[in-house]
Parts: C-alpha cells; structure tokens; sequence
C-alpha cells in the first residue's frame, strides 16, 4: 500500500473525485478507489499497488499540486542514544585503563539498577495517578514522591549490593569508579540508549518502506509522537537539550555510585550519607515545564557536576584521615 497527501476527507472513487478532475479516468479506463484515513492531516492509502495505474495516479496528483510525499521521522533524533552510548562507554573504557577493573562489576551494577527500576514500576503503577490528582502535576508533593524513590531505590541498593560484593571478596577498591560508571552506562546507554535507538531505527525504516505497516505506525506517530517529524533546527536543539540531560544523569550516578562503594570499601557509612541526597534530584522532575527546558537542564547540570565534586572530595578526605588515623 503507498500512501499521498491529499485535501481528501473520505473514500472517493479517484477518477471521480472533485477536486482532482470531475469525471476524469486514467488510461486504463477504470476508476481507482482510494481509502483516505484522517490522522490530523489527511493522507490516500493505495489499496493495491498496480504499476501502470499507480504512476499514472502519482503523476496526475503531481501535476494538480495534491501529491506530497508521506514524512518520515527526523533522522536526527537517532544521533542523541548514539552520542550517549559512545559517552558512556568511553567512560568505562576510561576507567579500565585507569584501574583495570573486574568486567564482573558491570553485572553487579546492572542488578543494583534493575532492581532499583523494578521497585520504582511496583510503587508507581499503582499510585502515581493518585499521587499527581492529589497533588498536582507540577508539585512539592509529586517531587518528593520522585525523589524519595530514587534516594530509597537506586541509591540505597547501589549501597547494598555494594555491601554485599565487597564484604564477599567479589570485587575490591579497584572496581569502585567502574560501579559508579556501570550504573550510568545501565541508565543511559541501556535503558535509554541502546532501546531508543533500536525504536528510532525500527520506526524510521518501517516508514521507509511504504508498507501498510508504515501507514499504522504514520498515524499512531502522528497522534502521539508529533515531534519526531520536527524541522532540523528544532531537532538539533531536542537532540542537544537531551544529550546534555542524558550527560548530567551519568555524572550523577557515577557520583552516588563511587560513595556507596567506597563507602563500604573505607567502612565509612558518612560516605554513603552524602551519596543519599543525590537521588532527590528526581524531585525538580515535576517543575521541568515550570522552569522551561534551558533553566531546568541548567540546573541538573550544574547539581550534576557539584555531585561529583562533593563525590570526589569527599573520598579524598575521609580517605586521607583514614590513612591518618592508621599511621
């Protein structure tokens, strides 16, 4: 099935259609019928696909100005999971050159993260609804309900299974940068990396291929998802806005990430204290429209690279009078 543009609003026998020529037939002498679906904008859906009298419709929809050929979705989009996925992991790259960590502490990072997520789907499904009528969509009680979910979930099980890794010999000091990493990589390049980009490669050849596949999927998009068929310039900035909130959530699970290792590498539970705040950054997540898309990324950016700053000082410190108190 190929699908065109057109003024149309419901099924015509094509050859009889007003706007496109009262009365007129193609060569073969046999009138086309067309099934026009309205999607927000009005499109024709050949339902079959003969060679001859498909061109010869194509050319006269051309030649009266209706035919515009369907849209596919903005390929840039596709950039923003792949920058991610190489940030990410040039990342751990990084820090295996550095510290020549056990590859096994991605394993043990992936399950503190997924199990930090599956706890946050058990309490939301059920409750988010009744959380934001409450509250309100853009609240002080919808923010802490996030936030205090990302500081119980993925902070706290950051530190336990830390705990527990440790305390079992499984890994050691060196394997500390690589957890916080690892935590990063499973949020960014796994679960909103490496699947967006599957789904945008999956939805952009699907409407590539003119299919009547392609034609549910135009109009599921089209209602849903508007704004991946945005205009270059608007799609750069998205790409932008996103890699840069993408970059802020990885340098704020590497922050947490490192205190709670650390914190069990030192036995120094201060360490995971000041990992524990970390996670209420969740709570601005109501007042991003509020704020708009420039002043809240800024904002996550900047708690971002403060995040780290405190991570890292912090394990200096406490390291230095650890080593102190030893000498």
């Amino acid at each position: 099935m190929t699908n065109f543009w057109s003024g149309q609003e419901k099924p015509v026998n094509f050859g009889l259609a007003p706007q496109l020529g009262k009365g007129r037939r193609f060569k073969s002498g046999r009138p086309h019928q067309i099934l026009l679906l309205n999607c927000g904008q009005k499109h024709l859906s050949f339902a079959n696909n003969e060679a001859p009298l498909f061109k010869e419709a194509k050319a006269f929809l051309r030649k009266s100005g209706n035919l515009i050929a369907m849209q596919n979705i903005n390929p840039l989009f596709i950039l923003q999971p792949v920058i991610v996925i190489v940030i990410s992991t040039v990342l751990l790259l990084f820090w295996y050159r550095r510290r020549r960590f056990h590859w096994m502490v991605l394993a043990y990072s992936l399950v503190a993260y997924t199990v930090a997520i599956a706890l946050k789907y058990v309490v939301q499904i059920p409750t988010y609804d009744a959380v934001e009528g409450y509250f309100g969509s853009a609240s002080v009680g919808l923010g802490v309900y996030l936030g205090l979910q990302t500081v119980f979930f993925e902070v706290c099980l950051a530190y336990l299974v830390a705990w527990y890794v440790v305390n079992h010999g499984l890994l050691e000091r060196k394997d500390a940068e690589a957890y916080g990493s690892g935590l990063a990589f499973w949020e960014n390049a796994g679960l909103l990396g490496i699947i967006s980009l599957i789904n945008l490669v999956t939805i952009y050849s699907i409407l590539a291929s003119n299919t009547p596949l392609a034609q549910t999927v135009y109009n599921q998009l089209t209602t849903n998802q508007p704004g991946l068929f945005a205009s270059t310039s608007a799609a750069l900035a998205n790409v932008a806005w996103g890699t840069l909130e993408r970059i802020s959530s990885i340098m704020m699970h590497f922050a947490w990430g490192y205190l709670c290792f650390m914190a069990v590498i030192l036995r120094k539970k201060r360490l995971f204290l000041v990992a524990l705040p970390m996670g209420f950054v969740d709570f601005l997540v109501p007042f991003s429209s509020f704020m708009g898309t420039a002043v809240f990324e800024a904002v996550v950016f900047a708690l971002s690279v403060l995040s780290v700053y405190v991570a890292w000082h912090s394990v200096k410190l406490v390291s230095k009078v650890t080593k102190n108190s030893l000498d």
